[in-house]
């Protein structure tokens, strides 16, 4: 099924059959200040906006809920992104790349095509902007890895040391502040492991996301799904994802996958 056909058929089933619950975004960088700002004020008309703890923690109520995540760290937060948060006062949660900070030139474009496996160079936020972040009440960071590693093929504990202890002390060292929750990069079932969930938990994580579509009510507090979003879609993209109606799609997807 292609993308379009994708989302035409998650906006169906979430139309015929919407459902209520607590839903998490994922979005990367943010180059369109337009688009961010027409989603927000979209979210806000529909939904009760949040913080990832209090979505996490809390008991649903019946009422749709989303919180605002973004993964890997782009300049491109500091600029656009988090101007607009502030002035909806919206909360979001960073999770941050500490080996892509600070980086330019050549060794960020390698970042990029190598370790996000992106097509174009983005730029990377400095340690300053990520402090300025991390600083502001509405915000908070994150681990993602030190390199974007896939942990689904990482299964010694010197590696996961090396790859998510080391991140977390060095967002720690330049913000001042703790971290506390984790993203998987990648984020798909295969890149997870039970290696990595328990060593997350051992380490005293609050929790970690993958890039599973599902509510976040009741869902295992290591593999918590989000809705990967894009902020060039159409608003009945963002309705039938968010309604759930793309789950039960992405599930018969990886069904079909195994079999072939």
């Amino acid at each position: 099924m292609s993308a379009w056909g994708r989302d035409l058929a998650a906006a169906g089933v979430g139309a015929l059959r919407p459902r209520r619950g607590k839903r998490i975004v994922l979005l990367h960088e943010v180059a369109d200040r337009d688009s961010l700002r027409r989603k927000l004020v979209w979210l806000l008309d529909r939904y009760r906006v949040g913080a990832v703890p209090a979505l996490v923690d809390e008991d649903a109520d019946g009422s749709p809920q989303v919180a605002l995540t973004f993964d890997d760290g782009y300049r491109s937060w500091y600029d656009v992104a988090a101007p607009l948060l502030v002035e909806f006062s919206i909360p979001a949660l960073f999770f941050v790349c500490s080996g892509f900070v600070g980086l330019s030139g050549a060794a960020a474009a390698a970042f990029c095509a190598h370790r996000l496996r992106r097509r174009s160079t983005l730029e990377p936020l400095a340690v300053a902007q990520l402090r300025e972040l991390a600083a502001h009440p509405l915000f908070e960071i994150g681990s993602h890895t030190v390199n974007h590693a896939d942990l689904g093929a990482v299964g010694s504990p010197g590696t996961l040391e090396t790859e998510i202890g080391a991140d977390r002390r060095r967002l720690e060292d330049w913000t001042g502040r703790a971290v506390r929750w984790f993203a998987f990069p990648f984020g798909q079932p295969e890149n997870t492991s039970d290696a990595a969930r328990t060593y997350l938990r051992a380490q005293g994580f609050a929790a970690a996301f993958t890039l599973v579509p599902s509510f976040a009510g009741g869902a295992e507090r290591f593999a918590i799904g989000r809705d990967s979003l894009d902020l060039r879609a159409p608003a009945w993209v963002w309705r039938g994802r968010l309604a759930g109606g793309y789950d039960g799609l992405y599930r018969l997807k990886r069904r079909l996958q195994r079999r072939s």
